[in-house]
C-alpha cells in the first residue's frame, strides 16, 4: 500500500504503513523509512515533516512473522512458576504488542480440568532486533495447589501461544510437560 499523496495525512496512517506502534514519534517513524524503491522517498534530515510521506511506500508490506518461541529460564513447581520467554522473528518487529496466552490442564485422570487459562505477557517488541527475551514472567499459581493439585505430586501440560496483537491468527506454539513425583524415602533398621 502507498500512503496518499494530498489531504490530510496523520501520524496513524503512516504508522499503518510502516507496521510501528501508533504512538511512535516521526522522527522514529522517519528513521525506519527505508524504501530505496519507493516512488517517493523521506527527507532524513531534522526537522521532519508529516507531509514528508505523501506518496511513500514502504517495503515492509508484509509484517515481521514469529518464527519460534523458546525458554530462557523456566520453573515450574509448588515453590516457584516463573518462565522466561524469547522470540525469534523473520524481520524486524518494529515495536509491535506481542502477547503469550496459556493453558494449562492436568494430564491423566483430569486431564479434562483446565487450571489456567489466559494471556501471561504483553508486551513490545524490539524496533530492530530479531530475536528478544520477555524477562521473568512470574506466575504466582499458588491457588492451583490447594484441592486441584497436590503440592509433591503432579503432572501438568503446559501450552503456550504467542503472537503479535495485531495478526493474532498468525502464531507460534510450545508446549511443556511438568512432572513432580513424590520422593521416595526409605529407612534402615
Amino acid at each position: 500500500m502507498t500512503i496518499k499523496t494530498s489531504g490530510q495525512l496523520s501520524l496513524s496512517e503512516i504508522a499503518s504503513e510502516l507496521g510501528c506502534p501508533a504512538s511512535s514519534t516521526l522522527a522514529f517513524m522517519v528513521s525506519i523509512a527505508t524504501n530505496s524503491k519507493s516512488p517517493v522517498q523521506v527527507n532524513k534530515t531534522a526537522p521532519h515533516k508529516i507531509s514528508e510521506f505523501y506518496g511513500y511506500r514502504h517495503t515492509s508490506s508484509t509484517p515481521a512473522k514469529l518464527k519460534s518461541i523458546y525458554f530462557n529460564q523456566l520453573r515450574f513447581d509448588s515453590v516457584a512458576q516463573y518462565f522466561d520467554i524469547g522470540f525469534r522473528t523473520d524481520t524486524a518487529p518494529y515495536g509491535r504488542v506481542v502477547k503469550i496466552h496459556l493453558h494449562i490442564n492436568p494430564t491423566g485422570v483430569s486431564s479434562g480440568t483446565t487450571l489456567y487459562d489466559g494471556i501471561i505477557y504483553s508486551g513490545v517488541a524490539p524496533t530492530s532486533n530479531t530475536t528478544w527475551l520477555t524477562g521473568k514472567i512470574d506466575l504466582n499459581l499458588d491457588y492451583l495447589w490447594p484441592g486441584k493439585l497436590a503440592r509433591d505430586n503432579f503432572n501438568v501440560m503446559c501450552y503456550y501461544t504467542a503472537y503479535f496483537e495485531d495478526t493474532p491468527s498468525i502464531n507460534v506454539y510450545a508446549e511443556r510437560q511438568w512432572i513432580l513425583r513424590p520422593q521416595v524415602t526409605t529407612t534402615t533398621s
